[in-house]
């Protein structure tokens, strides 16, 4: 069986891992967070580590704000053709340029 990593303190993404929580029915690792917003939660620290837990949801929250506040990017599409266009632009600048 592993050794248990001391991970009290570490910070993953907008979490502070405070200790280990209590254990669950399955047999993964549970830590007891506190986000920056102030919310505690507990996490699998498997999610943690790799970056799938960032925060308590309150980054999922922002985001949308975000995104309703119009600070979206256009969908990934517009922007390829939006590239291609300037691509071509390019292009044809750098071919009259050497003419």
């Amino acid at each position: 069986m592993p050794r248990k990593i001391n991970e009290v303190g570490n910070r993953y993404g907008k979490l502070v891992v405070l200790g280990e929580a209590h254990t669950h029915l399955d047999k993964n690792r549970w830590l007891r967070c506190q986000c920056d917003c102030g919310n505690k939660k507990n996490i699998r620290a498997d999610a943690l580590r790799r970056g799938a837990t960032k925060s308590c949801g309150c980054l999922r929250k922002e985001e949308a704000s975000n995104r309703a506040k119009g600070k979206k990017q256009p969908p990934r599409h517009v922007r390829s053709c939006k590239q291609r266009g300037q691509n071509r632009r390019r292009t044809n600048a750098t071919a009259k340029r050497n003419s």
